[in-house]
C-alpha cells in the first residue's frame, strides 16, 4: 500500500469518527435544550471526543465540564438549586464502572442522557440508577429508552419511549407511569401494645374496631404505607421487630432501624423519630405526622372562687378606692367635729360606716346638715356609681365567658404550686429522652414529687383530684381524658405543649426509590388522604359541650363575704362585751361620785 493510499484511509477513518460523534453531539445539544438545561457534565471515552464536545458545547452556550478516563481531576456531582444535565458514553468500560460507583447524582436533581451505541443494557444492572432516576438511553439503531431500577436487587428496566434521526432530531412519546412492577419489598413492623400475628398483622393493624386506642402513630404510618403500596404496585413481606430503633454501646442499632441498616428490611412500616444517630445509618421519607409531648392539668379556677370578687378591679383601682375611703372618713370626722353646726355623731367609727355605705351604695343614713359634708357625699356617690357599673359589668362578663387561663406555658407551670409527673413509658422514662424534653428545673420538680412516674390512668386520676400536671404524648392523653372525664370536667382541662418532633418512615440509606416515595407522600397530602387518615386514627382533644345547667352562685363564690360577716359579727360581740364592762365601770364611778356629793350636801 502506497503512502498516499494509507493517508487517504486514515483521513476517511478520522472523518467517520468525527462525523459519527457529530451525530451524537446534535442529539446531546437538542435533548438538553428541550429539557431547558444549561449546565452539562459529560463523561466521554477519549480525549478527542472531549475536545470536540467541550468546544461545541461552549459554542452552544452550555456551561460544561467534560471528563475522560485520562482526567486527573475528581469527578463530583453536587446538587444545586437548579437541575443539571449529565451525558455519559457507555461504550467504554471505564464509564460503565463509573455507573457502578456513582450514587449522589441518581436523583431528580439531574437528567441523564446515556449513549449505549452497540453495547448491551446489561451494563446498567450493576449501576446505582434507581426508581426515580431520569435517564434516557440512546442506541446506535436510533432508539431512545428510559432506564431505571426498582431496587438494587433488581435488574435495570428499560422501556422504549422514542427514536432519533441522523440529523439529531428526536421524538419522545408519553412515558408510562413508573411503579415498582410488582416487586416485593421487605417491611419492618413494630407495634408496642397491639397484639398481632405474622399471618393477620395487616388486618389487625388497619382495623379500628380492634383496640382503637393502641399504637395510633404506628397504625397511621402503616395506613400511609398501604396508600404507597396501592400507588406504586409492590408487594410486602413483613419483618417483625422488637423495638423502633435502640442504639447499642457498640454503635449498632437493634429493632426496626437496625433491620433496615443491616439490609434485613427495605422499609419501616412503623413510624420513627428521625434522630441524628439514626440518620447516620438510614434515611427518612418526608414527615406527615408529629408527636407532641404535653402537660395536662385542671385549669386553676379564677371566676367562681373567692378571687372573683377582686378580679374585676385592678390592684391600683382597689388601692385608690381604699385611699379615697380613708380620706372621706377623715373629712367626715373633721367636718362633723369642728363645724359651727356641730353634731354629736363625729366619732371615727361613725365616719367609717358612713364612707363604706356611700362607696357600697347601701344607703346608710348620715347626719350631714352642712353644705360641705353634703357636697363630699355627692362626689363620693358619683365615683361609686361609675366604679360599681364597671365592677358589675366585669362580673357579668366573667359569668358569660370561659374562665381565663392563669398558667399559659410550661415555665409558669414549673413555677406554680402544681406537682409534676410523667407517664411510665420508655420514650419518657429513659434518661436520654427525658433530658431532651424537659428543662433541668422541670426534672427537679418531677423527681421531687412523690410517685411522679405512674401509668396513664393513675396520672389522670391525680390530675382530676389534685393540683397535679401530668406529661405524656398528646394522643395517649386525649384518648384517656375522653374516656375518664365527664363533660363538666373536660371544660377545665388545660394542655401545655412541652415539645414536638416529627415522625417519619425509615428506608435504606442507598434506597433507589426514596424520591419516588417522597412524591407519593406529597401527593397523598395534597389530595387530602393524609388528613382523612389522621381524622380516622387520631383522637380529638377533650372537648366540652358547655354546661346546660343554670349558672348559680356557689357557696365558694360568697365565702369571703361570709367570712368577713362572721368576723365582723364576732368582733362586734367582743367589742360589745368590752363596751359593757367599760360602761359598768363608768356607771359605778358615777354612782359613787353621786352618793359622795349627796353626803357632802347633807353633811352626812
Amino acid at each position: 500500500m502506497s503512502l498516499m493510499q494509507y493517508c487517504t484511509k486514515l483521513l476517511l477513518l478520522v472523518s467517520y469518527i468525527f462525523a459519527s460523534f457529530g451525530l451524537e453531539f446534535k442529539l446531546i445539544s437538542n435533548y438538553f435544550k428541550t429539557q431547558h438545561l444549561s449546565v452539562i457534565t459529560a463523561c466521554v471515552c477519549n480525549r478527542k471526543d472531549a475536545i470536540f464536545l467541550a468546544r461545541n458545547l461552549n459554542a452552544e452556550s452550555f456551561r460544561s465540564k467534560v471528563h475522560t478516563p485520562q482526567s486527573n481531576d475528581n469527578l463530583e456531582f453536587k446538587a444545586r438549586q437548579y437541575e443539571q444535565g449529565i451525558y455519559i458514553d457507555l461504550t467504554c468500560e471505564y464509564n460503565q464502572k463509573l455507573m457502578e460507583t456513582e450514587y449522589n447524582s441518581m436523583n431528580t436533581s439531574f437528567k441523564w442522557l446515556a449513549w449505549l451505541g452497540k453495547a448491551s443494557f446489561n451494563c446498567l444492572d450493576g449501576s446505582f440508577i434507581g426508581a426515580d432516576t431520569d435517564m434516557v438511553v440512546a442506541t446506535e439503531a436510533g432508539m431512545l429508552y428510559e432506564a431505571y431500577r426498582i431496587s438494587l436487587a433488581h435488574p435495570a428496566t428499560v422501556n422504549l419511549i422514542g427514536n432519533w434521526t441522523s440529523s439529531g432530531e428526536f421524538t419522545i412519546g408519553p412515558r408510562p407511569f413508573r411503579d415498582l412492577s410488582g416487586a416485593t419489598l421487605r417491611g419492618s413492623v413494630y407495634v408496642y401494645e397491639l397484639k398481632v400475628g405474622k399471618n393477620n398483622f395487616s388486618n389487625i393493624i388497619l382495623n379500628k374496631m380492634i383496640e382503637p386506642d393502641l399504637d395510633i402513630f404506628h397504625r397511621y404510618n402503616f395506613a400511609l404505607e398501604e396508600e404507597l403500596r396501592f400507588i406504586y404496585k409492590y408487594n410486602l413481606q413483613p419483618v417483625f421487630a422488637n423495638a423502633t430503633g435502640h442504639l447499642l454501646p457498640n454503635g449498632r442499632f437493634i429493632g426496626m432501624v437496625g433491620d433496615i441498616a443491616e439490609n434485613r428490611s427495605d422499609i419501616g412500616l412503623s413510624s420513627a423519630q428521625p434522630m441524628a444517630t439514626r440518620q447516620n445509618v438510614v434515611r427518612f421519607l418526608t414527615t406527615l405526622q408529629q408527636m407532641k409531648m404535653i402537660f395536662v392539668m385542671m385549669n386553676p379556677k379564677t371566676v367562681g372562687t373567692y378571687k372573683a370578687l377582686l378580679l374585676p378591679l385592678s390592684e391600683g383601682v382597689w388601692a385608690t378606692l381604699a385611699g379615697i375611703t380613708v380620706a372621706t372618713v377623715l373629712c367626715y370626722h373633721f367636718i362633723q367635729r369642728y363645724s359651727m353646726n356641730r353634731q354629736d355623731d363625729y366619732e371615727i367609727s361613725a365616719g367609717v360606716v358612713y364612707a363604706i355605705g356611700l362607696v357600697a351604695q347601701q344607703g346608710i343614713e348620715g347626719k350631714t346638715v352642712t353644705f360641705s359634708s353634703r357636697l363630699m357625699s355627692v362626689m363620693l356617690l358619683f365615683l361609686a356609681i361609675i366604679l360599681s357599673a364597671c365592677y358589675n359589668a366585669s362580673i357579668m362578663n366573667g359569668l358569660l365567658t370561659p374562665a381565663p387561663i392563669k398558667i399559659k406555658n410550661v415555665v409558669q407551670l414549673v413555677d406554680s404550686h402544681f406537682d409534676l409527673g410523667m407517664v411510665d413509658l420508655p420514650y419518657l422514662t429513659m434518661k436520654d429522652n427525658y433530658e431532651l424534653y424537659f428543662s433541668k428545673k422541670a426534672l427537679k420538680k418531677i423527681f421531687s414529687t412523690k410517685d411522679s412516674i405512674v401509668d396513664i390512668q393513675s396520672g389522670l386520676e391525680r390530675v382530676k383530684n389534685s393540683k397535679f400536671a401530668f406529661a405524656a404524648e398528646d394522643v395517649l392523653i386525649r384518648t384517656e381524658t375522653n374516656r375518664l372525664f365527664n363533660n363538666i370536667e373536660k371544660c377545665d382541662i388545660k394542655e401545655l405543649e412541652i415539645t414536638r418532633f416529627p415522625l417519619a418512615m425509615p428506608i435504606q440509606k442507598n434506597c433507589t426509590y426514596r424520591e419516588l416515595f417522597t412524591r407519593g407522600l406529597l401527593w397523598i397530602r395534597e389530595v387530602g388522604l393524609s388528613k382523612r387518615l389522621k381524622d380516622h386514627w387520631y383522637p380529638e382533644p377533650a372537648f366540652c359541650l358547655g354546661n346546660p345547667q343554670f349558672i348559680n352562685v356557689t357557696l365558694e363564690a360568697v365565702s369571703v363575704a361570709l367570712l368577713i360577716f362572721l368576723f365582723g359579727l364576732l368582733l362586734s360581740m367582743f367589742i360589745f362585751l368590752g363596751e359593757n364592762v367599760v360602761m359598768k365601770r363608768k356607771m359605778k364611778r358615777k354612782g359613787i361620785i353621786k352618793v359622795t356629793r349627796i353626803k357632802q350636801k347633807f353633811n352626812l
